[in-house]
């Protein structure tokens, strides 16, 4: 919208510096939310026992 209302032209407004960290900003955040459960996944895996077989007669 900001850029509509600079008369900036499109292409030139999406190659700016600003427009550019915002990118890697939220590719930066949509990477650690998808590692963020593999790894929680392995903590948690990590952090229980391990499963004795026990046989109830």
């Amino acid at each position: 919208m900001l850029v509509a209302i600079s008369g900036m032209p499109q292409l030139y407004a999406l190659s700016t510096e600003r427009v550019a960290v915002e990118v890697v900003r939220a590719l930066v955040g949509s990477l650690g939310i998808i590692a963020a459960m593999p790894l929680t996944t392995a903590l948690a895996a990590l952090a229980t026992p391990a499963k004795t077989s026990c046989h109830l007669y």
